[in-house]
């Protein structure tokens, strides 16, 4: 054989197993056009359920939950207490007017010397926080 032909041949092997190697790596749909989705369905954490959808009867992303608080206006947090912040109430404090807290409403203030501790109130329904 010519060097030219066994070039092209050569060629033409390799575009073919290319190709071959393209199409068996091509997913398939494993619900194959008019058939129907089992009815089953995942529950979400905000108590919604989803379907399954699409050619792979896959379950979509649960809904985003919604901010209770949007819209609310809320004066800034003061920054966050250290992690053994709240077993300082009552204790001894230097620098009068120092203050931490969280979103929620427990803060501490350094008061006549005196760390003052504030906790929030019993959570429930809505917006629970008193500031961002």
């Amino acid at each position: 054989m010519m060097p030219a032909m066994r070039t092209i041949a050569v060629a033409l092997v390799g575009a073919m197993i290319a190709w071959l190697a393209v199409v068996a790596c091509k997913p398939k749909d494993t619900n194959p056009p008019g058939t129907a989705c089992p009815a089953d369905a995942m529950m979400c954490p905000d108590g919604s359920a989803v379907g399954r959808t699409g050619p792979n009867c896959t379950f979509p992303e649960c809904p985003k939950p919604a901010d209770p608080c949007e819209g609310i206006e809320l004066p800034p947090c003061p920054p966050e207490c250290p992690a053994d912040g709240m077993s300082r109430c009552g204790q001894p404090c230097d620098q009068e007017g120092e203050a931490c807290g969280n979103a929620i409403g427990d803060n501490m203030t350094c008061q006549g010397g005196t760390w003052n501790c504030t906790v929030h109130a019993p959570l429930g329904m809505g917006c629970n926080q008193v500031c961002r």
